[in-house]
């Protein structure tokens, strides 16, 4: 890649001349860089359901009665599942939400 930025002033204002193939190469990075961040909103939309899920679940464990283990304890399962889902590569763009 050419270190060299080219500036022009076209009507007064002083703008970056780029080659056609340095534009397709910015054009390809904005691309990848919106790919991207809409894998992080999924994430991170998924990971505050998760921690809402959690927090609910720990003050139903705090209050519960010990027969009533075998639900949380499913429930708990069922976070775990959405959390390894959501690690995995593409987890996020998969499911944003909890099962």
């Amino acid at each position: 890649m050419n270190r060299h930025v080219r500036h022009l002033v076209l009507d007064g204002e002083r703008v970056v001349v780029l080659s056609p193939s340095e534009f397709d190469k910015l054009l390809a990075s904005r691309r990848q860089l919106g790919g991207q961040a809409s894998r992080v909103r999924a994430l991170r939309s998924g990971l505050r359901e998760l921690v809402d899920r959690l927090e609910s679940l720990e003050k139903r464990l705090a209050s519960a009665d010990p027969a009533d283990t075998r639900g949380l304890a499913s429930e708990l399962g069922a976070c775990l599942r959405h959390a390894r889902k959501m690690a995995r590569p593409g987890g996020a763009n998969r499911q944003a939400t909890a099962p």
